[in-house]
């Protein structure tokens, strides 16, 4: 798990070593974005902190639980967070009526990372 809490730098051997991790492959919606809900509540149960944002980026698509998806619901409009996704190389995940679009309120689809527009409209939403 990799934090970059706003107002601390985060400093280049960090940024790399996370640029540079592969978890091993295989595509889970739910285990990360639970991981990064539960810190955002943590955050807001000791300091009453509201508003955090998490980035989600996936090569994939996957399915979630209905029962999952209300909690996220729930704690979404409790905690007031915002989600960013970027699909990478997946257009079908980051379709009309897909999960990834269901869970974000900010998402873009990208084929090919050299594509200097495309980066550069990652940089200015995120």
């Amino acid at each position: 798990m990799f934090r970059f809490p706003s107002g601390r730098p985060a400093g280049i051997a960090r940024i790399l070593d996370f640029a540079e991790t592969f978890l091993g492959g295989g595509t889970s919606y739910q285990t990360p974005l639970t991981a990064a809900r539960e810190l955002l509540a943590e955050e807001f149960d000791d300091t009453a902190r509201m508003r955090g944002d998490i980035v989600m980026i996936t090569d994939d698509e996957c399915g979630v639980t209905e029962e999952w998806m209300h909690g996220w619901n729930d704690a979404k409009h409790q905690l007031g967070f915002r989600v960013f996704g970027v699909a990478i190389g997946a257009p079908r995940a980051a379709e009309t009526g897909s999960v990834l679009e269901a869970l974000c309120d900010n998402l873009r689809s990208i084929e090919d990372l050299t594509d200097v527009h495309a980066a550069a409209d990652l940089f200015r939403v995120i």
